[in-house]
């Protein structure tokens, strides 16, 4: 329960992308210090704010500097040399819990790669979403096909979706390249419709929708697109 609320926790605070910085420095009274109060000057004079569970170590325990100036990171290796405790930085969080369950933590996270193609003629689809089951993490196929995702689970399954194609649920059972073609849906490109600002059902719009078929462009000669379709498409003028 303990690591599972710590991986909560940490994986949550990943999602900020900037990390301050260990180098930090605070000033302390004198060079002899409680571990409770390097704990409150780090707090006092740092941004960062510090997390630990209640009793998991004395606060009462005297700790000895060389200096009466250090570092934020030199501070916490040194209260807790020993004691079989360690730290993990998070954006402005600093998370104290036992050695074993941080390094647990930090070998959870497995990348996993690979390229998504239609499945009829190999070609690379970009724009393919690419989303942890039961979850928002996701991301995009690059103009090549290509992803790249970090998962907490070697058994994690991943969702792959894209206008036009069938939804395909991958498990990744250890995997960490997957080769993923996608199927082709075309019984339900007419049922969609493309607009300025996304993609919707017909059934859900609330006014006119007009459809060009390729065919009628090309017998006509513009510069631009919108000059194509005026007299073509209703409303555009």
């Amino acid at each position: 329960m303990k690591l599972t609320f710590l991986f909560i926790l940490i994986t949550s605070l990943q999602l900020s992308a900037k990390v301050y910085s260990q180098d930090a420095k605070i000033k302390l009274s004198s060079s002899q210090n409680t571990v409770g109060k390097i704990i409150d000057a780090i707090e006092e004079q740092t941004q960062f704010k510090i997390f630990y569970k209640t009793g998991q170590f004395n606060t009462q325990k005297v700790v000895s500097f060389n200096a009466t100036e250090l570092t934020v990171a030199n501070a916490l290796t040194e209260i807790f040399q020993g004691s079989g405790l360690s730290y993990k930085v998070m954006d402005k969080l600093i998370v104290l819990a036992p050695a074993a369950d941080i390094k647990a933590l930090t070998q959870q996270k497995i990348t996993i790669t690979g390229r998504v193609v239609d499945i009829a003629n190999g070609l690379s689809l970009p724009g393919v979403s690419v989303v942890v089951k039961g979850s928002k993490t996701g991301v995009l196929t690059d103009i090549n096909g290509n992803f790249k995702i970090d998962v907490l689970d070697k058994n994690t399954t991943l969702v792959f979706t894209f206008i036009g194609y069938i939804r395909q649920e991958i498990q990744l059972e250890g995997r960490t390249f997957l080769e993923i073609g996608l199927k082709t849906e075309v019984k339900n490109l007419d049922e969609i419709v493309i607009v300025g600002y996304g993609q919707q059902k017909k059934a859900n719009l609330t006014g006119s929708v007009s459809s060009v078929k390729g065919e009628e462009l090309l017998s006509r000669q513009a510069a631009q697109t919108s000059t194509l379709l005026q007299g073509v498409a209703a409303g555009v003028t």
